[in-house]
């Protein structure tokens, strides 16, 4: 399994295109050719939700802050991750010490629940040929025995009502991101051969903002 998926993900890049509209999206590409489809966007249209509402020009500014944040954290806990499985890795920190400590502390506590030996490989993009459709998973945990384990990770400033809600996901985007994590399990068992799955989690990450002034 570890190999097939590392193989494959060695086919895919991504990189930022821009269409006739003047927008730039993120797009996948396969030795050279764009991907069609890209899991966000197809559950998007499979369960007709988006992952995007309608802000004011000064919340998308914050949004977009915040996104580049999120990103930070996201390849802060992945270059935690492949520093476990290899520690020649050097250690690249993006968010700051205090954040980086912090999410290696959860990680390393994250890890030991797992079977000894298992393999995670982290931000790793999957491909369905049949759908020519593409995503990329924040972790792929292989246990010894094949069972593979799938998490998510979703950074975000959580309000009271939304961390009641559901582990802190709030409610028009959860049945997106349980949709997604879903087509991740689907690509996995018919592009991968995967058949025995464990957990399927979304994990969020609370985030807290200062406010300036």
């Amino acid at each position: 399994i570890k190999t097939k998926l590392l193989e494959e993900a060695a086919k895919i890049t991504k990189r930022d295109v821009v269409n006739a509209k003047g927008e730039t999206a993120e797009k996948y590409f396969r030795e050279g050719k764009e991907v069609k489809h890209r899991v966000t966007s197809y559950v998007e249209k499979v369960i007709g939700k988006t992952f995007s509402i309608k802000r004011t020009p000064e919340e998308q500014a914050l949004d977009e802050i915040k996104a580049k944040y999120g990103n930070k954290v996201h390849a802060d806990i992945n270059n935690i991750i492949k520093r476990k499985e290899d520690s020649s890795i050097p250690k690249i920190v993006l968010t700051d010490d205090v954040v980086y400590n912090k999410l290696q502390k959860y990680l390393n506590d994250f890890v030991v629940q797992l079977p000894k030996d298992t393999v995670l490989l982290s931000e790793i993009t999957i491909y369905d040929a049949k759908r020519d459709l593409a995503g990329t998973v924040d972790v792929v945990a292989i246990h010894p025995d094949g069972t593979v384990d799938i998490f998510d990770w979703k950074t975000r400033q959580f309000s009271k009502a939304e961390k009641e809600e559901y582990q802190g996901l709030v409610s028009y985007k959860r049945d997106l991101y349980l949709a997604q994590i879903s087509e991740y399990r689907k690509i996995l068992k018919s592009s991968y051969n995967v058949e025995k799955f464990d957990k399927t989690r979304l994990i969020p990450i609370g985030v807290e903002y200062a406010k300036d002034g």
